[in-house]
């Protein structure tokens, strides 16, 4: 199971609503940390093609959670 964070530029409008994100949209760059729950990657999400990608933090969780 992955979980995306982001903070978003005041530009960019946000849907409210929880939604589904295509992986293909989604390139993990480094591990920024581990621990019981998961590890911590560092990511870029591009959803659409003419708006900038933007860094977020993506949360793998371990099976045992």
């Amino acid at each position: 199971m992955l979980v995306v964070v982001c903070s978003l530029p005041a530009f960019i409008v946000v849907r409210r609503t929880p939604r589904e994100l295509k992986r293909s949209g989604l390139k993990i760059l480094e591990e920024l940390g581990k621990g019981f729950f998961g590890i911590v990657f560092k990511g870029m999400l591009k959803e659409h093609a003419n708006v900038p990608g933007y860094l977020v933090a993506v949360k793998s969780l371990n099976d045992r959670v």
